[in-house]
């Protein structure tokens, strides 16, 4: 299955571990699925998640557990650590560059 970004992607996860983002359930099953698509050795979850499905808690809100995936995927890339996937944010494009994902940030 092709990954591509939903229109008008919105931040996904917990800026800091204290403000949610805007958490739409579409961008948020993005950001799932790419991090899924990512072995773990390139800060993905791909071994992690096979078979599972993201605990989207609905519009508005991120769970811990996706955040905290943000937050790792970020460690391993080097750079900021801030828990959210900003639309034409560096955390966005190197999800899409390691997942294969395309489609207009």
């Amino acid at each position: 299955m092709a990954l591509t970004i939903p229109p008008g992607f919105q931040s996904v996860g917990i800026r800091n571990g204290s403000k949610q983002a805007t958490n739409r359930g579409q961008d948020q099953s993005f950001v799932f699925a790419m991090l899924k698509a990512i072995p773990e050795a390139q800060g993905g979850a791909a071994q992690q998640l096979a078979g599972e499905g993201v605990p989207i808690l609905g519009n508005g809100t991120c769970s811990t557990f996706l955040a905290d995936l943000i937050k790792r995927f970020q460690r391993s890339a080097g750079g900021s650590t801030d828990g959210v996937v900003d639309p034409g944010g560096n955390t966005l494009r190197l999800l899409m560059q390691r997942s294969g994902a395309h489609g207009a940030m």
